[in-house]
């Protein structure tokens, strides 16, 4: 599966839980390419990812970056991570022919799901895009993070936001903020309680796609909603 999911190395109270979880339980979590991590049955999106794509959750836009208008007919709900190498292989080839191709068809709106036990500059990353969109320069600092040529350390992080003009002590400020880490913190819960288990994760008007897919899936079900 081309996506990156949340790791086995969890806490002992973690492992504790998902034993009492069941054994059955866990066999058709990772026959569905997942983790699960302390819960009592597989949410909705989990059980819908393995099926035939035509199941629908219902997904919070929450207050996210977004690309395209509100009342667009199709909805795209990213839910992924600054370190994750399918995330990025995604976002060079197949998000701009995205957007290209369905234009004012198509919102798309991204939320953060670090994955914090393999991929530690992936929290910071989210945070300082988040600072940066406080400053009107949300997506061209997301570009650069997917894109960059310095990679994502503080030092990256901060030549990011000289390269877009950014007033560099508001920055510092907005990324030292708990309450921005806590908006990176919402999005994560808000992962976890649609099934969200690897990245990157996609609803399409609620429908789910797991993993680093081809235009070819992406156009599959946006033009059956289209219909």
């Amino acid at each position: 599966m081309t996506s990156e999911a949340i790791p086995p190395s969890a806490p002992a109270t973690r492992r504790l839980r998902l034993i009492l979880g069941g054994l059955l339980l866990a066999v058709i979590a990772f026959s569905a390419g997942y983790v699960v991590r302390g819960m009592s049955s597989p949410p909705a999106a989990t059980q819908a990812a393995a099926g035939d794509g035509s199941s629908r959750v219902e997904v919070s836009v929450d207050d996210d970056p977004s690309l395209g208008a509100v009342d667009a007919p199709v909805t795209i709900i990213e839910f992924s991570d600054y370190q994750c190498p399918y995330c990025r292989v995604w976002q060079a080839q197949v998000f701009g022919e995205l957007i290209a191709t369905y234009g004012t068809k198509v919102r798309f709106v991204y939320r953060d799901f670090p994955l914090d036990e393999i991929h530690p500059e992936a929290r910071p990353a989210a945070i300082a895009a988040t600072c940066a969109g406080e400053q009107g320069k949300y997506w061209e600092y997301h570009n650069l993070l997917f894109t960059g040529d310095l990679g994502l350390s503080a030092e990256a992080r901060t030549a990011y936001a000289q390269r877009l003009g950014l007033d560099l002590e508001r920055f510092a400020t907005c990324v030292a903020r708990a309450a921005t880490n806590d908006e990176v913190d919402a999005d994560q819960r808000d992962g976890l309680k649609v099934g969200v288990r690897g990245t990157p994760t996609f609803f399409i008007n609620g429908r789910p796609l797991v993993g680093a897919q081809p235009l070819e899936a992406f156009t599959s079900i946006i033009d059956d909603e289209l219909k």
